[in-house]
């Protein structure tokens, strides 16, 4: 659980960091150079590490291919729904990811969820609407094209996280990341000129903050988590996100932090707790550290 809190902790600080990028780069270019040069700083990481990585694999795996598109895909759905919608909205729809995880997971490949794991979607998902919200429903009245492209960058972000541990088993943790940047940025590219194209150099700074501590950081936390703890459990945690983004909002750029805000983490917690407990239940039911 500490790996995907940590990884969680480092995605939460892309928020004010891609505010503010995106004034000096426009967004598509910024998540290509985003992903191109974590390509780069990792490439350089693995060579100077004397690390191995499976290059063939990188290039011909359908499998990692499959999950880094997939990861791709969803930015550029968020990037292009945020234009179309609200951010609060934008925060809603994108948690609903632990819902998809779990039907996937109940419904295609048969697993169990415990009971606590149920209880535990419900307190997060309810600190999420509290938190997106504020409890101002008026943003929440109608649904426009960017809330189903929400959606569906949570639905992909879902159908990721359930790949993940299967792909980290088969071919490692530098092999899973090294196709994520590479192909992340293979898609990203041919997209990032299909909208008016702006750079600035100033941006270059949140394109290596978000490259080395919100890409290659806690994208490796993510792979050595997903060997140990649930999909379900991952993505609950991963609503610790907007929790996380809240309090830096309110700590950098002096936004407001309110008593339902403070209630709708509450939940979240309590929820990520609860998912917790349910992972060691199940590592103690087994008789055994691996994965549940």
């Amino acid at each position: 659980m500490l790996y995907i809190v940590l990884a969680t902790l480092f995605w939460a600080t892309s928020f004010p960091v891609i505010d503010h990028g995106i004034s000096y780069i426009s967004p598509l270019l910024f998540g290509f150079l985003r992903f191109a040069v974590a390509s780069l700083l990792f490439a350089l990481y693995l060579l100077m590490g004397g690390r191995r990585v499976g290059w063939r694999d990188v290039v011909t795996s359908p499998l990692l291919i499959y999950l880094a598109l997939l990861n791709g895909s969803g930015y550029i759905l968020q990037f292009q729904a945020q234009a179309l919608t609200t951010a609060s909205k934008t925060a809603l729809f994108i948690n609903t990811s632990p819902i998809f995880v779990a039907l996937i997971e109940r419904f295609v490949y048969g697993r169990r969820i415990h009971a606590y794991k149920v209880i535990a979607l419900i307190l997060v998902l309810s600190g999420v609407f509290l938190i997106s919200t504020n409890l101002n429903l008026r943003d929440m009245s109608s649904i426009n094209p960017g809330d189903f492209m929400n959606l569906g960058a949570a639905l992909i972000w879902a159908l990721f996280v359930v790949g993940s541990r299967r792909a980290v088993e088969r071919f490692g943790e530098e092999t899973f990341n090294m196709a994520l940047y590479l192909w992340a940025a293979v898609l990203l590219l041919p997209f990032s000129f299909l909208q008016e194209v702006r750079f600035h150099p100033a941006g270059m700074i949140h394109v290596i903050h978000l490259a080395l501590f919100c890409t290659i950081i806690a994208y490796m936390l993510y792979s050595r988590a997903v060997r140990f703890v649930s999909p379900t459990t991952v993505a609950i945690t991963f609503t610790l996100e907007v929790v996380l983004a809240t309090i830096i909002s309110f700590l950098w750029l002096g936004e407001r932090f309110t008593p339902v805000e403070g209630a709708g983490a509450l939940l979240v917690l309590s929820g990520i707790t609860m998912a917790g407990l349910s992972e060691g239940m199940n590592h103690s039911s087994a008789g055994e550290d691996g994965p549940a």
